[in-house]
């Protein structure tokens, strides 16, 4: 362009002189700096897809074992005449309270964790924000809750498919 061709013009002529070093244009690092701003956004919603999936896994493998070490107790409450969602109830609200725990312990952790990453990788010429909004802290929370409820559903069919005979089984 027209304006592209008058900046080279006075780069050039700028850099022919003995006092000049190097030019650059504030344009062309904006230019640079939303590229790099771009390619961080994509590393940041892999990094979140990535703790999701990590959720997901460890929500799982919680409700799983507390599921099989209680199956001869949770078969009794049904004896007891438990309905299904009462049972489901009784390991959910647990899992529900490690959830709520998990959000707290991971919101305070996550915050030194952004304050760390902050400064190791600012450098004199680009500086980062170092305020968390509380939309940001509201969606992890959110996320998390959501991951927790998912995880439920998907262990809902272990409990239906927990027998009252089992409660008579001897573990030893």
């Amino acid at each position: 362009t027209k304006t592209e061709k008058k900046k080279d013009m006075l780069a050039e002529k700028l850099l022919s002189t003995d006092r000049v070093l190097n030019t650059r244009f504030i344009s062309q690092t904006k230019t640079t700096f939303d590229k790099l701003l771009r390619n961080i956004e994509y590393i940041v919603v892999v990094i979140i897809a990535a703790s999701g999936m990590l959720a997901f896994i460890v929500l799982y493998n919680l409700t799983n074992i507390n599921i099989n070490e209680r199956k001869k107790e949770l078969a009794t409450l049904k004896v007891l005449g438990f309905h299904n969602e009462e049972v489901n109830m009784y390991i959910f609200r647990e899992i529900g309270i490690l959830t709520l725990i998990g959000i707290m312990v991971g919101l305070i952790l996550g915050k030194l964790l952004h304050m760390f990453i902050i400064t190791v990788i600012e450098d004199p010429d680009m500086m980062f924000g170092r305020e968390i909004f509380w939309q940001s802290y509201a969606a992890a929370a959110v996320i998390a809750i959501v991951f927790s409820l998912l995880v439920n559903l998907v262990m809902t069919r272990k409990l239906r498919g927990i027998k009252m005979v089992d409660s008579m089984k001897a573990l030893d």
